[in-house]
């Protein structure tokens, strides 16, 4: 090799570097081209199943709306809600089981018999 010959090193994302084997009969091309289909259409799964639960939580699709950054961007928005609302919830929840505590105590102190048990009557 002379001084000014340029060594040959594989290119990134050649068949050698992404561990194929070069052939003449295309294997390495046909492999790439059904990884590349099973990521589409799992991606094409993923997205239909997103559509799928926004339209059972009453949000209509329509037009440029069913594409997938739009739906993406609604499903965000729809968590975003939700979230909200079992936060609320929670603390709803929360206020009603220490008024249930405070009033359960209430009634219970009427009851009970000064020496710990309750009164036969």
């Amino acid at each position: 090799m002379s001084y000014y010959e340029i060594p040959s090193v594989p290119m990134v994302g050649s068949p050698l570097t992404l561990g194929m084997s070069l052939s003449n009969d295309g294997r390495a091309e046909r492999k790439r081209n059904e990884i590349e289909q099973r990521c589409k259409d799992k991606k094409a799964e993923a997205l239909n199943r997103q559509k799928e639960q926004l339209i059972q939580r009453n949000y209509q699709l329509r037009g440029n709306d069913a594409r997938s950054a739009n739906v993406m961007l609604l499903a965000a928005q729809v968590m975003r809600e939700e979230k909200e609302l079992i936060q609320n919830l929670t603390a709803e929840l929360e206020l009603l089981r220490n008024q249930l505590r405070n009033c359960s105590c209430m009634t219970q102190s009427k009851y009970e018999h000064p020496t710990g048990g309750s009164r036969r009557f």
